[in-house]
């Protein structure tokens, strides 16, 4: 995996490139006025993004382990993925989740919105 060739904002790259490299992925939340005293976050964005990270590692096993590495690598490798040039990674994005979610969305924002129904629970008897 390759790392972006100049600062990314986090301290992600300077992780990466240590040594002989740590695999290293950022993950980020919506937010606004960053690094200002009236910085603006949603608590539900955090535990939801808390909650996805830590499926993600749950779902990883030694079977899956290699396709993981595959679409890590994939995505830290596509073009662009700063703001306003998010189109290969989306694209990335909307190919791997397309078979898990019964719809997605792209709004103008280029923001990728996807469903999934809430499977009905049977009660047993």
């Amino acid at each position: 995996m390759k790392s972006p060739p100049g600062p990314t904002g986090t301290d992600g790259r300077a992780i990466q490139i240590t040594r002989e490299g740590i695999p290293t992925l950022c993950l980020s939340i919506p937010l606004r006025y960053m690094h200002t005293s009236v910085e603006v976050v949603d608590i539900l964005d955090i535990k939801n993004t808390a909650k996805l990270l830590a499926f993600f590692i749950t779902t990883i096993t030694n079977t899956n382990l290699e396709g993981v590495i595959m679409l890590l690598k994939k995505l830290t490798e596509a073009s662009g993925g700063v703001s306003g040039n998010e189109k290969e990674v989306r694209n990335i994005i909307l190919d791997e989740i397309q078979d898990f979610v019964d719809d997605i969305k792209v709004d103008r924002l280029g923001n990728i919105i996807a469903y999934k129904k809430k499977e009905k629970i049977i009660p047993r008897n």
